[in-house]
């Protein structure tokens, strides 16, 4: 895809995606600007905060599938996932699983889905369901695959 200026990219106040030369290699990473979380007064815009904070890498995973019209960011900055709640579910569940490995603990809000479901415009519970019924009965979608092929694309491993 060819960069101009009407590709859509995800769009976060006080968050800029960056590159740093690190030894001869390229990392992406992100930078907050230091303008305290407490002072933001939009709860997307903080629930935003809190998954990048959170998630490694998640900014370009949320970029990616902006760009892609997978999710659709609205002008108060909610977001609205385009395919089934089930992959949106997997899709935090697989960054959450990946973190965790490191026991580098950040504390959100509310707890782990909070951030994903008010961002989202969906329950908790539902999410945490749909995570459950997903490992127990386990099966693929097209949604998933669709995911699986934009995250290829981007150079983006689960």
């Amino acid at each position: 895809m060819r960069k101009s200026e009407n590709t859509k990219h995800l769009n976060i106040p006080g968050i800029l995606p960056v590159n740093i030369n690190y030894g001869g290699e390229t990392i992406r990473a992100i930078r907050i600007e230091a303008m305290g979380k407490k002072f933001i007064t939009n709860k997307y815009i903080k629930c935003l905060h809190d998954i990048c904070q959170y998630w490694d890498n998640s900014y370009y995973i949320l970029d990616a599938l902006v760009r892609q019209d997978i999710i659709k960011q609205r002008d108060d900055y909610s977001m609205e996932w385009t395919l089934n709640k089930t992959s949106l579910a997997m899709l935090f569940m697989k960054m959450h699983l990946r973190d965790h490995e490191d026991n580098y603990i950040i504390h959100i809000s509310g707890g782990f889905w909070n951030s994903v479901a008010t961002l989202f415009g969906e329950k908790r519970e539902t999410l945490k369901k749909l995570v459950y019924n997903k490992i127990t009965y386990g099966g693929r979608s097209q949604d998933t695959e669709k995911l699986d092929t934009i995250f290829k694309e981007n150079g983006i491993q689960f």
